[in-house]
């Protein structure tokens, strides 16, 4: 009782624009409702709204590094909060990441600034107003968005 296909409580329901207009979907959830806004306007876009907030995803291009882009994130950072040091080269026009001890890792470019390490964990570099490099943020199943700043 009081349980549907969305939950206890739960609600969907959906509203269809003409073609090329903006699609909403609410999710009414036990303690209050998120709406999700889907856009087909280029970029593609989806906004959720909450109680607390609003975030707005915008869809962006795949990255396509060549060499000479990859040699600017090249070099070793250091993160004093978990002692650790990670070495980045380019290897056969590819990011690699050293590791001790174990075989390097190759970050796959997912957006500008973005790498995912094979391992599910996501990278993301960060640059000063000059747009230098100047390090970079990991997740992974120890940390979360750990600074790895270049010395």
């Amino acid at each position: 009782r009081g349980r549907g296909a969305h939950g206890p409580r739960g609600k969907t329901t959906r509203r269809r624009k003409r073609a090329g207009a903006e699609r909403t979907a609410t999710l009414n959830e036990f303690r209050g409702g998120t709406t999700f806004s889907f856009s087909s306007e280029t970029p593609l876009r989806l906004q959720a709204t909450s109680r607390n907030a609003t975030i707005d995803y915008r869809a962006v291009a795949i990255a396509k590094p060549s060499a000479a882009d990859l040699a600017a994130y090249a070099g070793s950072s250091c993160s004093a909060a978990v002692e650790v040091v990670h070495a980045l080269s380019v290897q056969a026009g590819r990011l690699s990441a050293g590791r001790w001890p174990g075989p390097a890792l190759a970050p796959e470019p997912t957006f500008t600034d973005g790498f995912m390490v094979p391992r599910g964990w996501p990278a993301t570099f960060t640059r000063d107003a000059a747009g230098g490099i100047t390090g970079y943020e990991l997740t992974n199943g120890r940390y979360r968005r750990t600074k790895f700043p270049r010395p």
